[in-house]
């Protein structure tokens, strides 16, 4: 379970350090093991007593300096003990009545105890009868276990807390440092029996610390005990947020309409079904769509078409999976019928430009069947045409070269301009150019200017441009069997140059942590290939 702390802390300095320590001192389990120091029995017959009481005593030596450090006290322990026992003495499973659990300051049978500033807690057992004795390996084995292992601070079902930090950036900064987030707890819990959940186990413990903690916002991090708590919208909402956060782990960004569309799928039923053969046919189940083939891709796939051949069922290939098990096309996006046409005349585009998600998301409206025409002034010999995602063109391509001539903005401002995401598109569009063109190509119009951009990242830049530039074209490395660029310069000579070692010059401007990241993400061994210069 996850427990966020309230804002009533921030009235005090370091009022959300503190609160997150009381709550853990609160909470965690701390057993009578770990503050005895010494355990022994005595032998101390008892005649003259009303109740027949055993012959052994059991004592436990605890240091006073131990005990103030864990804030308890001697008559907090003797509590503790003596509760623990009436909600567990049926484990004991001996023939006992009751235990006598007293504090002492002194110990009569160890006059060390003095001399280290120790106390003593005695614990005898009241026997059924006179009759009736206990005998001396029971209360070795069984009594003296069980008194060690019984929690004298926190809760016997907690197994641990942990203080943790989580980035929130639209949250207030909390620290001189400025970091925008939160300390939270994580509360790890084991044991709970009957049926009583977790959660209200939780609550329970937490009744003596309840305005330390922000309710509105602490849920179990099990998906769906928080559904049965809150409802499904809860448990979507934190689902959502956990994906978001996992998402973000690995350096990858993804729209959030995708991550809704997650959500939204395993929680369609109104309950959430796990991401496995078992959840994925309950989801099934529950919608009444049998589909034989999806279900075959995850296991044993001659049971599941013999047992839907059994009982006749249709699949109807709606899914992704079900279409590409059958060898269908899938149905991708709107599922609407549309082509692109390349036309070698310069026609230009007689409507502005649409946003493609904006036009993806009228699935109401959109017609039977669209044609969109591209146009290009002079097509590379190739096969396939070259989309160009990235955006360094035009006004952006006049800055970056003012900027490394010395004579425009400096560094810092062109990490403003762009950024990582601007790298790794930099790198794919490079690549499907260079792959797209013939060999001895020359580039158009387009490509080349992209390309003369990144050439400007180089380190080398001034020796592979030489007298003057004339353009560039696609050609065959002179080490290696390979593709590479080559700038034609203004003498007719030419040179290769690499272009990963373009976009690893223009990353150490812009991204320079993303350095390393970059080189074991697209490079062979980290390294650029000899060839590739």
């Amino acid at each position: 379970m996850s427990l966020y702390l309230s804002e009533t802390l921030s009235k005090k300095k370091h009022g959300f350090e503190y609160g997150a320590l009381d709550i853990k001192s609160h909470l965690e389990k701390l057993c009578f093991s770990e503050i005895v120091s010494t355990s022994m029995m005595i032998f101390s017959p008892r005649t003259n007593t009303r109740m027949p009481m055993s012959s052994w005593v059991c004592h436990f030596h605890i240091s006073k300096k131990v005990l103030k450090q864990n804030q308890l006290d001697l008559e907090s322990v003797v509590s503790s003990l003596n509760k623990q026992y009436a909600n567990r003495k049926k484990e004991l499973k001996l023939d006992v009545i009751d235990l006598d659990i007293q504090s002492k300051n002194h110990c009569s049978w160890d006059d060390k105890a003095m001399e280290d500033d120790r106390v003593c807690i005695t614990v005898t057992v009241l026997e059924a009868s006179r009759h009736d004795y206990l005998e001396l390996d029971a209360i070795r084995l069984v009594l003296i276990p069980f008194l060690l292992d019984s929690p004298v601070k926190g809760y016997r079902e907690i197994k641990k807390v942990d203080i943790l930090w989580v980035d929130r950036p639209k949250a207030p900064q909390r620290n001189k440092k400025g970091f925008a987030g939160e300390l939270f707890l994580k509360v790890t819990m084991h044991g709970v029996r009957g049926k009583r959940s977790f959660w209200s186990a939780l609550l329970e413990t937490c009744l003596p610390i309840m305005d330390m903690i922000d309710w509105t916002r602490s849920h179990p991090d099990n998906i769906r005990q928080c559904c049965s708590v809150y409802g499904i919208d809860a448990g979507r909402s934190i689902f959502l947020a956990d994906l978001e956060s996992a998402v973000s782990d690995t350096g990858k960004a993804m729209l959030r309409e995708h991550l809704l569309l997650v959500a939204d799928s395993l929680s369609v039923t109104g309950e959430f079904v796990a991401l496995n053969p078992k959840g994925w046919s309950r989801q099934r189940q529950a919608e009444s769509t049998p589909a034989p083939f999806a279900q075959a891709c995850f296991s044993s796939p001659s049971q599941c078409f013999l047992k839907a051949a059994k009982e006749g069922v249709t699949d109807e290939l709606e899914g992704s999976i079900d279409a590409l098990a059958w060898g269908k096309v899938p149905s991708f996006g709107t599922g609407d019928q549309f082509e692109i046409i390349i036309s070698p005349k310069n026609h230009g585009f007689s409507t502005p430009v649409v946003d493609v998600y904006g036009f993806l998301s009228r699935t109401a409206t959109l017609p039977k069947k669209k044609a969109v025409r591209a146009t290009s002034s002079s097509l590379p010999k190739s096969d396939e045409f070259t989309v160009q995602p990235f955006p360094l063109l035009d006004t952006a391509l006049s800055k970056a070269v003012k900027t490394l001539d010395g004579k425009g903005l400096t560094r810092s401002q062109l990490r403003m301009i762009f950024t990582w995401d601007d790298m790794e598109k930099l790198s794919r569009s490079l690549k499907r150019i260079l792959y797209n063109y013939e060999i001895d190509a020359t580039l158009n119009e387009l490509d080349g200017r992209l390309l003369m951009m990144a050439l400007l990242f180089h380190p080398n830049r001034d020796e592979k441009i030489g007298p003057g530039f004339k353009g560039i074209k696609v050609a065959n490395s002179k080490h290696g069997n390979a593709r590479c660029f080559e700038v034609v310069r203004t003498d007719g000579t030419t040179e290769d140059f690499s272009y990963h070692k373009c976009v690893l010059g223009a990353t150490e401007i812009i991204a320079p942590k993303r350095v390393n990241f970059y080189k074991a993400k697209y490079l062979r061994n980290g390294t650029v290939q000899p060839g590739a210069v």
